[in-house]
């Protein structure tokens, strides 16, 4: 080691300000390594048992001694999420553990916000000087469906408990259903209900229509791929749900989206919205970023502005309730009696 060279780089370099770009880099670096172990076919296994190069290369039909893929491996080795005992890899941080052993919806949470907000962090103020916006396109659309059912716990009380629970026949349309877990647990709470859900995303749709099938649902939920602007059924349904959907809309068309939901209630009908509302937490941040900068659709809305909406509509009896910190669940009814017996679809 040439000792002048290493005084000279020493004075030159703010060693304390490396460190710390070191520490920071180092921690976007494991995230981004984890991120893409997650999609891995072979990431279970690793958890488990320790496997070569050549084992995994086998799992990715590539070349048995691909120089590419030791690489990335060994990167995975210097960050911690992996080891390397006797030339075989395993997983070695706690956190890779655990979200490759739990369920898809965290890894699709944590996917979601290496692999997509990564890109609004740092192209945001280049899209705003060249007036653009980022395209919210099917890329990612399964995902996000996974992801979204990080608040399943919470929402799944809101499904039940929509009123549909109670005996009797009753008309749901769910907008923006994503995987239709909630259409499930609505349908289970009450064997006489019906239910239309709508989605947007093909991928999405997809998803929920294999799920209605498997469920056994196919007699009484139908998936259609289509917005709520785009859906013209007649005012049968006794409840409406929106459930983290408000901010796919634009500012100037919540207005409008909230009338025609008032359009598709029968009279004594009930909405029930839930949406993440503007805060300081910056995983909510994030979600308001994201929202902000996507064509079509518009910020997170701030703690007043739901009940404006829903008022501006023609609704009555506007209650709010937070679920958990951020998340909030609004209810309102179209005035008007119920029907004594409501109809099915």
């Amino acid at each position: 080691m040439n000792l002048k060279a290493v005084i000279r780089c020493i004075r030159a370099y703010p060693i304390a300000l490396l460190q710390a770009i070191d520490r920071e880099t180092n921690r976007f670096y494991r995230a981004s390594f984890l991120s893409g172990l997650l999609a891995q076919p072979f990431a279970g296994t690793l958890t488990e048992t320790s496997m070569s190069l050549a084992e995994i290369a086998r799992e990715l039909d590539l070349d048995p001694d691909s120089p590419e893929l030791e690489a990335w491996l060994d990167m995975g080795v210097s960050l911690g999420v992996l080891r390397r005992r006797k030339g075989k890899y395993a997983v070695k941080s706690r956190l890779a553990r655990k979200l490759i052993q739990g369920p898809q919806s965290w890894q699709a949470y944590f996917r979601i916000r290496v692999e997509v907000f990564y890109h609004y962090f740092v192209a945001t103020p280049g899209k705003l000087v060249q007036g653009e916006r980022f395209s919210l396109d099917d890329s990612h659309g399964e995902l996000y469906a996974q992801s979204s059912r990080t608040v399943e716990p919470v929402l799944l009380d809101v499904a039940r408990n929509t009123g549909c629970a109670e005996p009797g026949p009753c008309a749901l349309l769910e907008v923006g259903c994503g995987s239709g877990v909630y259409i499930q647990a609505a349908c289970e709470a009450n064997p006489e209900l019906f239910v239309v859900g709508l989605e947007l995303q093909p991928s999405a749709a997809a998803l929920a229509k294999r799920n209605i099938q498997a469920w056994g649902l196919g007699g009484r939920a139908t998936i259609e791929q289509t917005g709520l602007m785009d859906y013209s059924g007649p005012s049968r349904h006794d409840i409406v749900t929106l459930h983290n959907l408000i901010y796919y809309f634009p500012l100037q068309d919540r207005p409008k989206a909230m009338s025609h939901v008032y359009s598709l209630l029968k009279p004594g009908g009930k909405v029930i919205l839930s949406t993440l509302l503007r805060s300081r937490f910056p995983s909510i941040q994030a979600m308001h970023l994201w929202s902000s900068m996507n064509q079509g659709c518009g910020p997170l809305p701030h703690a007043g502005e739901i009940p404006e909406l829903l008022k501006e509509a023609g609704f009555l009896s506007i209650e709010s309730q937070e679920l958990i910190p951020g998340m909030w669940c609004f209810t309102a009814h179209r005035p008007g009696n119920a029907p004594s017996t409501p109809s099915t679809p």
